[in-house]
């Protein structure tokens, strides 16, 4: 561990790391492995939601990577999650270490407004949040741009009041996106796919009569109806109604909404224990095809898979409101932009 001497006393650096969701995982983890000053803590939410949780732990219990310490927060009574952090603080003053960089996996985390009012840091790092990363920014070129209201926000001049460093009001971006940077938002991209690669069995077989249809929350979520949904779901049936289609459901979607997908449509129901990625690592006969409507996997897969052929089917959004409406035109379009995955209009 660095140790720095200011000329009155020593002290260590620590990075806090803190994450809830498993792409976030994926992220703190290549983002930790690019720390040079300090030793790095892990922080995590488990959200209470199964499906979630349960691919978070997997990823721990089989990531190779060593971190300092790993602390489990719990965020459903406040009293709790406020005595967790204030001993933690009191930790760290007690151990003599200062905070080096304090990451979050995500912007808008109702869990992240205790950490940077509570730590004072020298740099603040973004994770990537996988596909709901895109919130925060709108269409650049070829590229990504961080959405103007975003860059003088109350939010963000909030973040910069702990920071130890006035002169260096930045936000660090660790991302795996092409976005281009704009103050006080810094690109720094990382490589996601050394994660992937790393589990993947050499020589895998490809079955050409199997698709993989990775679900999504937007009923649960409330973009669109049941209906609308199921609408999605009988266009990708009649489109692979000569092969065996798989639905690998959203971690936060229903038992009971997927249970009737599933008897509907006739699609088998795949519920992996890590995110789709790894799981197709482990597997000696890979699909042939993966669909989805929108998710991270779009933009990973074809990176660690080329040879399965991904496509991201569009849909009708009038009946979203403006917000929303643009927030999925962007995913469409960025994906459009990777000139990797094929867009169903």
């Amino acid at each position: 561990m660095l140790i720095i001497n200011d000329g009155l006393k020593e002290m260590t650096l620590v990075n806090l790391f803190m994450i809830e969701a498993p792409f976030q995982f994926v992220s703190a983890t290549q983002a930790a492995r690019s720390t040079v000053l300090g030793s790095n803590i892990l922080l995590i939410r488990l959200t209470g939601r199964e499906r979630n949780d349960a691919q978070v732990l997997s990823l721990l219990n089989k990531s190779g990577y060593q971190w300092k310490r790993i602390l489990f927060i719990d965020t459903t009574n406040f009293l709790k999650l406020a005595y967790q952090l204030l001993m933690l603080k009191a930790t760290l003053l007690f151990e003599n270490k200062n905070v080096n960089v304090l990451a979050f996996g995500d912007f808008y985390s109702y869990f992240s407004r205790f950490f940077y009012k509570l730590f004072s840091y020298n740099e603040l790092w973004f994770l990537d949040d996988g596909i709901a990363s895109l919130n925060l920014y709108r269409s650049k070129g070829k590229g990504l741009e961080v959405k103007p209201e975003h860059l003088q926000s109350k939010k963000v001049r909030s973040y910069f009041r702990k920071a130890n460093n006035f002169k260096s009001k930045t936000i660090i971006l660790k991302t795996f996106l092409n976005i281009n940077s704009m103050k006080p938002f810094v690109v720094d991209n990382i490589d996601l796919m050394d994660a992937f690669l790393a589990e993947k069995l050499p020589d895998q077989s490809k079955d050409n009569k199997v698709v993989y249809f990775l679900g999504a929350k937007l009923v649960e979520a409330g973009f669109l109806n049941r209906i609308e949904y199921w609408s999605i779901c009988e266009r990708v049936a009649q489109k692979f109604s000569n092969k065996k289609v798989i639905y690998l459901p959203h971690r936060q979607e229903s038992e009971c909404s997927v249970n009737e997908i599933s008897e509907h449509f006739d699609f088998d129901v795949l519920r992996p224990s890590l995110p789709v990625e790894f799981y197709l690592c482990q597997l000696k006969s890979i699909p042939g095809e993966v669909i989805s409507i929108c998710s991270a996997a779009l933009c990973t897969i074809p990176e660690v898979f080329p040879e399965i052929h991904v496509s991201v089917i569009n849909f009708e959004r009038s009946s979203m409101n403006e917000i929303d409406k643009a927030g999925f035109d962007l995913c469409y379009q960025y994906l459009a932009i990777l000139d990797k995955v094929t867009l169903i209009p």
